[in-house]
């Protein structure tokens, strides 16, 4: 693996994929290798190779929280929504109150094209809970994308009101805040 990464510094990601590769038909099941194999492939958009390291991953540590990331991001780069959208809510409901798989799983509602069940989701989710600060930031870029600027400034005091000392909501406020003046 270092050798690996020496090779990515030095921009030569196909050659460090190669040792990588190498490395693995020897040990199978070194986690570190398969990671950075999958962010290699996922950066050269093999999606295909993406997804078939994480699935060995998986077969390693299935409990690792980076294989949703991995199979979601080749899934969408292969324009399965529906496959991603599964992994990604498989992820969000082992963790419910990380931003991150929240926030990737609303992506791909959006870049399927499915905004409402974006905007369905995140009202359900910050039903389910209502101090749910990162989804009430990702439902107000939503509201302000649809024009719903009104709804969009609520559902961010809703969000201050929850947790006042992050930033996100105030700067996501000013964004709502200045566009509105420049109509």
């Amino acid at each position: 693996q270092l050798f690996a990464r020496y090779l990515i510094r030095q921009d030569k990601r196909d050659r460090a994929i190669k040792v990588l590769t190498d490395s693995l038909s020897v040990d199978p099941v070194s986690e570190e290798n398969l990671k950075l194999l999958a962010a290699l492939r996922l950066d050269a958009q093999d999606w295909r190779g993406a997804e078939e390291a994480a699935k060995a991953l998986a077969e390693v540590n299935k409990n690792d929280a980076i294989i949703g990331n991995i199979l979601g991001a080749a899934y969408a780069g292969l324009k399965d929504y529906t496959g991603a959208i599964e992994v990604l809510t498989k992820e969000h409901q082992q963790r419910p109150l990380s931003a991150r798989p929240l926030a990737n799983l609303v992506q791909v509602y959006i870049d399927a094209g499915r905004v409402e069940d974006a905007e369905k989701f995140l009202q359900e989710t910050i039903a389910k809970n209502t101090s749910s600060y990162d989804a009430r930031v990702l439902l107000a870029q939503i509201e302000r994308q649809s024009g719903k600027s009104a709804q969009a400034i609520e559902t961010l005091r809703g969000a201050v009101s929850s947790e006042p000392l992050r930033p996100e909501a105030y700067e996501a406020m000013y964004g709502v805040y200045a566009l509105e003046a420049r109509r």
